[in-house]
């Protein structure tokens, strides 16, 4: 995690004095009917099979996944100036709090960034879907069951459950497992209530620091865990994506229009006027995906101030914490501001 601001903080959160919190809000009066909801949801299937971890480590097409901390230094001679780009043949990236991994065309996973606890060591195998955390990192195979490496043993999960899922999300010591049946299961710390989801069923789900934020069937949203800033404290409404970032989370509707709640200190919630079809929330910036391909960052990002927008096209975005990384459409990979390369 390094000793950047958003990493200290997030340490001393896990002092304070809250309750777990699991949060529910109603569908507005007069808001779209559920098969409306379905149909709209619709709209953007074919992004989420495009981006299937959604964490502040991995967006699902809406932001894991959350930025990684990462060296300074010069960002290379990439796009922009102040970008790096990188290795292509990725179908998917996830950024953790340290550590940045990619799963390849062949379903290899390559990771790079700070390796203290094994987090960017990935095993041999073929993989649908990786989900960076603290210091671990998952991924789902072809059959769905889950392995994790890294991990501190003290905060860090590594025992996936038995059962196979069809998505995964990683917050900072704890993950969580969407099954077939829309049910949630999640391990590894517990202190916030961030590893106790409610009942129910889900269609996709998304994690922070240290809570969960889950997409029922009917579009509303449910979160659970950490609540200091009011990250689990939805809004009513319907939504087409969910995505949490260390200390906040936002919904995407399918008129591409945001809406965050929880943490807004450096004015990562700010959403320009215009609409978007994924979006990135990190620690303290967020990025969106516009139809083009180009992307809209705002917010603060450690050693750099104000985030930069990148040049050029992107197909999926990841931030955590204040690395920001971005996929574009020929499998390669570009990070900005705080620089950080996947190997060959």
């Amino acid at each position: 995690m390094g000793e950047s601001r958003s990493c200290r903080l997030a340490e001393s959160r896990a002092r304070e004095s809250a309750s777990p919190v699991t949060s529910f809000r109603a569908p507005l009066q007069g808001s779209p009917t559920h098969s409306e909801v379905k149909a709209l949801q619709q709209r953007v299937a074919v992004l989420a099979l495009l981006l299937p971890a959604l964490s502040c480590g991995s967006p699902l097409g809406v932001g894991h996944d959350s930025g990684a901390s990462a060296a300074g230094g010069d960002a290379g001679t990439g796009e922009g100036g102040d970008t790096a780009n990188v290795t292509t043949g990725f179908t998917q990236i996830s950024a953790g709090y340290g550590q940045l991994c990619g799963l390849r065309r062949d379903g290899s996973v390559t990771c790079s960034g700070k390796d203290g606890y094994g987090q960017a060591d990935p095993p041999a195998g073929t993989f649908t879907q990786i989900a960076a955390g603290g210091q671990f990192t998952c991924a789902l195979r072809t059959d769905g069951t889950v392995t994790c490496w890294g991990g501190n043993p003290e905060h860090a999960p590594l025992a996936a459950p038995s059962s196979p899922f069809t998505q995964i999300s990683a917050g900072w010591a704890f993950a969580c497992g969407l099954a077939n049946d829309g049910s949630v299961t999640c391990w590894g710390d517990n202190e916030w209530g961030q590893a106790t989801p409610p009942a129910g069923s889900f269609t996709q789900i998304s994690s922070g620091a240290y809570h969960t934020c889950g997409l029922r069937p009917d579009g509303s949203a449910a979160c659970w865990g950490e609540n200091l800033k009011g990250q689990c404290t939805p809004p009513a409404g319907f939504f087409a994506r969910i995505v949490s970032g260390m200390y906040f989370s936002c919904g995407l509707q399918a008129n591409g229009k945001a809406t965050c709640w929880g943490d807004n200190e450096f004015d990562q919630q700010d959403f320009p006027a215009e609409t978007f079809t994924q979006i990135a929330p990190g620690g303290e910036a967020t990025c969106g995906l516009r139809a083009n391909g180009t992307v809209a960052c705002w917010g603060w990002q450690l050693s750099v101030g104000d985030i930069v927008s990148p040049p050029g096209t992107f197909t999926q975005l990841s931030l955590c914490d204040n690395l920001a990384c971005g996929l574009r459409t020929d499998g390669s990979v570009t990070c900005w501001g705080i620089p950080l390369t996947l190997g060959p």
